[in-house]
């Protein structure tokens, strides 16, 4: 990705607009942007809990620490969580961005693991034309496992580590 290059982001798009009432906002756009960006690889971490505050000024902030997942890109994280609060897409120096949110337990998906389970479950078709699937957690379940993230679901749908 080189500076002033246009890309198109159709996954990513898709997932943003299919992901209303749906959990696991962070796996889905990562899923996503990894199929937009064939060389970028998702990661998983747990990051610290929500502080009361943050709580009380976003109800669908974690009150307990969780499983986020991001996109790494040439030493560059992308963030498609942060899409909505930046005003799109930006790469963010990778050294801030761990020092920022202090990820705990890191996990590397492998690209060749996540382009397996892309195909088995069908994601670039289910991202661009909004198909059922691209909200079932199985996918999620899948990238998790390969990863090697232990977890388990919190009550109100949010990915925990499984020692929580």
């Amino acid at each position: 990705m080189k500076n002033g290059t246009k890309l198109s982001l159709r996954h990513l798009r898709g997932a943003i607009a299919f992901e209303a009432g749906q959990g696991a906002t962070c796996m889905h756009r990562a899923a996503a942007l990894a199929l937009d960006l064939p060389r970028a690889e998702i990661f998983f971490g747990t990051f610290r809990p929500a502080s009361p505050e943050e709580v009380a000024s976003n109800p669908r902030a974690s009150p307990e620490p969780f499983i986020h997942a991001w996109v790494e890109l040439d030493g560059r994280v992308f963030a498609p969580t942060l899409v909505e609060k930046l005003g799109g897409l930006h790469p963010i120096n990778r050294q801030h961005y761990y020092e920022t949110n202090s990820p705990r337990d890191v996990r590397k998906l492998p690209r060749a693991e996540f382009d397996k389970i892309a195909r088995r479950f069908r994601l670039s078709a289910a991202f661009r034309h909004l198909k059922a699937r691209a909200g079932h957690g199985e996918y999620v379940d899948a990238m998790l496992a390969a990863a090697g993230v232990k977890w388990k679901e919190s009550e109100r749908g949010t990915i925990l580590p499984a020692e929580c």
